[in-house]
Formats: structure tokens, sequence, C-alpha cells
């Protein structure tokens, strides 16, 4: 029955009296034909021969009536259509809350000689959507369009790399006559992105731009359409995916956004630097919305890690913290919409649900919340930063990293109907968390130096490459703040190759030979690259430290056999790496860098012992070398002096005493504040 259905159908006006019987067979067209003038004078002349013109495409005259009477056919007119579409737009975003009636296509009525009409079939198959994740290879998922229960939100995920839609679309048996105008051609639209489709069965197009789809309203999010080319408001088919769900506005950071993230922010904070781009969480449940349906909105914060990864081991399921805020908004707020507070129990922490009100779906589809960490038995909050017994924040924070805190929301429609979206910090705003959480725990401002790292600046390990052995940053990270980490390490590794053999002769007779630079770099580790701001706070109370910036590497040769602090062969290699350094510029590409000589398990250089037990040795890079603490040593002696080997009351070993006492060199860079970051 629907292939008898496949056929072209011709709406022309022929111009016969009413009393003739109107034959459009033995009226057709013929090149010599006779036509009667008002004079009564017969017209004889030529018209265009009907011969084929390529020898396969007949004349489009053909078979085509000998006269014609024009008749108005309607013609999408795009152009007026989109520009009352835009007056609309602008009309609804700048009166918030006001009722407009959406346009309807315009058409333009002209004359033409006839009308054509044909029937095809079209059958959407299934949609193939590519995707690329931030933190994964490239995907494809297969939607059968034909499946009731199909879910479409991958289609609005911003890291959708393309759609591909397989279809058939098939006409009728017979041709068609000849095309008067220009051939039709058929389209397909997956929101405001077109693409030409070809007839037949088996057919496949992909659509390359689905960017976007993340700025479209939800209508137009679930639409594919058909139609012909230039008349797009004639749609020939279409179809709603039926998309039931939560869609989710978690920043107004776009990287965030895309991952479903978050950063929270101090109220103090809310107008300086990043913090600028944190908002409530934003929730839209997209379904079809009757007007009596009723919604209640929970939320929930995820349960906690409970590995013992604090201080005092104190993770708790709870750890998460609650949510303040709530919010509803009615269909249309999720950008303009007025905000309400929405009543309801709970106070969103984990096994304590917020639980709201019921309410009306067509006026709280929209719902947000504030993520609050604000009581006192949350862990992770910004503490004082403090000197003395465990400096830093080491007394309530933990060493390893923040939690990936993350919620829970659900809509639940009419009772029954539940649906669900979470949202939790990915890696890169866990350590954006912690940069705001330790400047806001400093209570001088250091903004000079330590910024929250915009998503872009923390790079992936795998993309800095391999310099040097040892970890661009902790393990648990696969991101790191790079200012000029790769720089450094180059800097070191580049000196260290071209530093040629150094003999050192020993003082028990014996002779020892340092190999090469270009042999040593096998020993040598970057001991300590970047330092996220949880680490930098349990282990020290520099509360500036370019570690956490990137802007500072410790190399030495930790884990090494036979390296370890206080040998003779870890003193050689700081000793070697020092020389190569030295050689070379403190200024590269206008930014200026230094290098000093530290012990870490030094402490303060007036105790007794001086120079040996301080943390910092000696300096390079500036305008001179120079001890950084007032001892009774001096640096320059020091860096010549052999009174002892390695180990304290030792004998000489031709290394500078310096070096013994060292466990590792700092290169650092922009050493002066204010120097830009």
């Amino acid at each position: 029955q629907q292939e008898l259905t496949r056929h072209h159908y011709y709406v022309q006006v022929n111009p016969y009296p009413i009393s003739e019987q109107n034959n459009f067979g033995r009226a057709t067209y013929k090149p010599n034909h006779q036509n009667t003038g008002n004079n009564g004078e017969e017209d004889i002349h030529d018209l265009p021969s009907l011969d084929t013109t390529d020898g396969n495409q007949a004349h489009p005259l053909r078979y085509r009536p000998a006269h014609y009477v024009p008749i108005q056919v309607p013609i999408f007119d795009e152009v007026a259509t989109q520009i009352q579409q835009d007056f609309y737009d602008e009309a609804v975003e700048s009166n918030s809350g006001a009722e407009f009636t959406k346009p309807r296509p315009l058409y333009r009525w002209v004359y033409r000689p006839e009308l054509q009409l044909s029937q095809y079939s079209f059958d959407a198959q299934s949609l193939i959507v590519t995707q690329t994740p931030p933190l994964g290879e490239q995907v494809t998922e297969n939607i059968n369009l034909n499946d009731e229960d199909a879910q479409f939100f991958s289609l609005f995920d911003d890291y959708t790399d393309s759609v591909a839609l397989l279809f058939d679309l098939i006409g009728p048996e017979l041709d068609r006559l000849p095309a008067l105008e220009n051939d039709r051609e058929f389209v397909l639209s997956l929101g405001a992105e077109e693409v030409v489709a070809t007839i037949g069965a088996d057919g496949i197009i992909i659509f390359n731009n689905p960017e976007h789809l993340k700025s479209l309203t939800s209508d137009d999010l679930l639409t594919l359409r058909l139609y012909l080319n230039g008349d797009a408001g004639n749609i020939l088919w279409q179809q709603n995916f039926g998309v039931k769900g939560i869609r989710l506005i978690t920043s107004k950071d776009e990287g965030s956004r895309e991952a479903h993230s978050f950063i929270m922010c101090a109220e103090v904070q809310q107008d300086e630097n990043i913090c600028e781009a944190q908002e409530p969480i934003k929730a839209e449940l997209i379904a079809n919305i009757k007007e009596f349906d009723e919604v209640v909105w929970t939320v929930e914060a995820l349960k906690g890690d409970l590995t013992e990864d604090d201080v005092d081991g104190t993770n708790l399921a709870y750890m998460y913290g609650e949510t303040s805020n709530e919010k509803s908004s009615r269909f249309g707020g999720f950008s303009t919409g007025a905000w309400s507070p929405l009543g309801g129990s709970g106070t969103g922490r984990y096994e304590t649900e917020f639980v709201s009100s019921i309410k009306l779906l067509h006026e709280a589809n929209h719902f947000s919340f504030t993520p609050d960490m604000s009581g006192n038995e949350y862990k992770h909050l910004p503490t004082a930063h403090h000197t003395g017994t465990k400096p830093g924040t080491r007394m309530t924070d933990v060493k390893n990293r923040n939690p990936h805190i993350g919620y829970r929301l659900t809509a639940v429609v009419n009772g029954g109907d539940e649906y669900s979206a979470i949202v939790k910090m990915d890696h890169k705003d866990v350590i954006r968390q912690e940069y705001i959480n330790h400047i806001a725990s400093v209570s001088n401002d250091i903004s000079d130096i330590i910024t929250v790292p915009e998503r872009d600046e923390l790079k992936d390990k795998v993309d800095l490459g391999s310099v040097l052995e040892g970890d661009w940053g902790q393990d648990y990270y696969d991101y790191v703040f790079d200012k000029h980490l790769l720089l450094l390490a180059t800097k070191a590794k580049v000196a260290l190759d071209a530093e040629a053999l150094h003999t050192f002769n020993i003082t028990d007779t014996t002779t020892d030979t340092l190999p090469t630079g270009s042999t040593l770099i096998e020993k040598l580790r970057m001991n300590s690259a970047w330092r996220h701001p949880e680490r930098n706070e349990h282990y020290t109370d520099n509360a500036t430290s370019r570690h956490m910036v990137g802007r500072a590497i410790d190399l030495g040769a930790s884990g090494v056999d036979g390296y370890g602090v206080g040998t003779k062969k870890r003193a050689k290699l700081l000793w070697q790496l020092w020389r190569a350094i030295s050689t070379t510029s403190n200024n590269q590409n206008g930014i200026r860098i230094r290098w000093i000589l530290e012990n870490a398990n030094g402490g303060d250089s007036s105790t007794p012992g001086g120079l040996r037990n301080s943390v910092y040795l000696l300096q390079g890079g500036r305008e001179v070398r120079s001890v950084m603490k007032a001892t009774s040593n001096d640096g320059m002696t020091a860096l010549v002096t052999d009174n002892e080997g390695a180990t304290e009351g030792s004998d000489s070993d031709g290394i500078p005493d310096i070096f013994n006492w060292a466990t590792h060199i700092h290169l650092e860079t922009q050493p002066k504040r204010y120097e830009g970051n």
C-alpha cells in the first residue's frame, strides 16, 4: 500500500471554455504551435524544440499543456521570518517573565505555471554520536530512533564531535517530469545545522558542527527536520526526540560546565579573580509538561570518601557539606527567569537530603542551589595559615588532596517518575578549589604570586613529556599548574648534558673521577616540581612557594641507590650540577631565573653549627653569588672550602663542604615579588 502512494502530482490550470472537455493530452505542447490572436488571425510560430538537450533528460515542456493560466503558490520567506524571530527573541530577553506569542513562518505568494507535489517515504533509523570526553578516548553511541526509551543526552554534551544520521529516503518508481526551475533538493536539519540529503536507501549524513546545540532552547534541541532547500518553513517530516531528564548548568566557566563541575567561593571572594565565575548550580527538567503536573525537587551531597587521608583520620560520610539557597523558576527561567525561594525540609547533606515542597511543574521546572561547606564538622575548609609548630594548615587539612565534592539532584514528577543527575568537582576544579581555600587562609595579600589557575592553565602531565626522571606533580593528580616547570627542567638538563668530565683529588691519595654530565643525567631526579596547595601547606609555612604555581623545581637524586643524602655521590652530583647551571644565563626569554643550594633538613642558621644547619646554603643566578642567611661562614669561602667529607668529622673529599650539607638544588623563576606571574 505504501508503494502505491509514492507518485508525482502536478496542479495546473488549462484555459478551456466551460462548454468544452478539458483534455490535457490533446492540447499538450508542440514545437509548431498555432494560436489564434485577438484579431482572429492565426499566429504561427516555432517554439523551442522538444529534442533531448543532453541525450538523457527530456525537454521540460514535453507532456505539459500548450496553454497555462498562472496560479499563486506560497513561497517561504526565510529573511522576513528570521527578522521577526530576532524581534521576538529580543522582546523575550528584555522583558523577563512576560508572555509573547511565538511568530509563525512568513510566506510570499507568487505566480507560477504549476504546483508540483511528490510523495516520498522517509525512515530515520539511528543517530551515531561521536564524542571525545575531556579525560577519555573518542567514543561513539548508536541511538535507535525507533526505540521509545532511547535517551538523547549525548547530543547536548559540549564534547560531542559529530552526529551522523542513518536514513532511507525513497521516491516514486517513475521519474517526475523535468523541472521547470532548479531541481528540488532535500535538506535535513539538526537544530541550526543543515545538510543536503541524498535520495535512496542506506543514506547517511553527518552534522559536523553540533557546537551550536548547547545555545539553543529545549524545543530546538529536540527536533530533527526534513524540508526542501529554500522552503524551511514547510516541514515535510520531523521527529521530536522526546528527551526527558535533567539538564545542568554548574558554572559560568565553560570548561567546568562541560564537565558538570564547579568551584566554591566565600562571599568575600566573589569579586576577586576567578571566583567571579562561580554561581549557584542550576538544573532544568526537560519533559512534556502538562498543566497540572507536579514536581518535588531533592538534592543530597554524595557520600564522603572514607579513606583516612586526613591527618587526624576523621573523614566522614557527610564530609561534603550541605546545600543552601534552594530556589525554583518557571519554564524559561534557565537564563532570564525570576527565581523564588523554594520551601522544603532537610539540610542537603548525605542521608539528610533537601526535599522541596510540591510545586506545579510548569512553575518550577528549574531548580538551583548553592553548595555549603560552612559547618564546623566538615573538612577541607579554609583555615588560618600559621607558622610555628605544625606550620601551614597541617593541623586540620589533608596532605594529599581535596575531595571531589558532589551532589545528586532528583526531580519526582506526580509522585512517580524520577529524573536524576549528578554534579561533581572534576580533577581540575578540585585543584582550583585548593587555591581558593589557600588564598582565603592567608591573612596577607599574596595575589602577586599565588593566583587561582584557569582551567586551561592546568596542563596534562603527559603533554609535558619526560625531560628528567621524576614526577611533574603528585601521582594522584593528572594535571599540574605549569608556569615554567618545563623551562626549568630543560635548562638543568641542557646545562648538565654539556658539563665535561671533572676529576676530584681525594685527600686519602686516591683519585675519584666524576662522570660527565650526560652520564649524570641518569641519576638526576626532580625531587619536587609542582605542589598543590594542600600538600604545600602540610610541609611548609611558605604561603607563597613558587612550587604551587609551577615556577620552581627541586633537583637531587631521591630514590637512586648510592646517592642518598650525606653520600659523596650526592654531593658530587649537586656540585657538578651547580657548576653547569652557573655557566648559563639567569635570564631566558625575559624570564629571570635563580638557583639555590638548599638543605631540606636545615633550620635556623643562627643555631650552633651555623651554615651547616641552614635551609638556604648558597644562591646563584643574581648579580653575585651570596649566602642567603647571615652566618659566620662566608658563602664564597664555603663554596671552595673543603675541610671535611659528606659526614661531619670525616676527612675532606675534594667536594666543597657546602655541597656535603645540601640535599638538593632549587630552581625558580621571577624570584622577586611583583615581577609578574
